[in-house]
């Protein structure tokens, strides 16, 4: 879910973010935001906890600017 909202909500760089997550490759985070997109799909869980998140997010994604 992480790599799904660093995503979603930031434009940092997928080479920045495989090695903010410990992976060796970029396409490593690909993959991984892959999958969560997919549980996001089969999983209302999921999708309720990023919909109490994602409000958080872009609130201080706002601020940046």
């Amino acid at each position: 879910m992480a790599a799904l909202l660093c995503r979603r909500y930031t434009g940092v760089p997928l080479r920045s973010l495989s090695e903010l997550f410990a992976l060796g490759h970029p396409d490593s985070v690909s993959n991984l935001v892959r999958q969560a997109r997919r549980r996001e799909e089969e999983s209302s869980e999921f999708r309720k906890t990023i919909a109490e998140i994602a409000p958080l997010l872009k609130r201080n994604t706002e601020n940046r600017g």
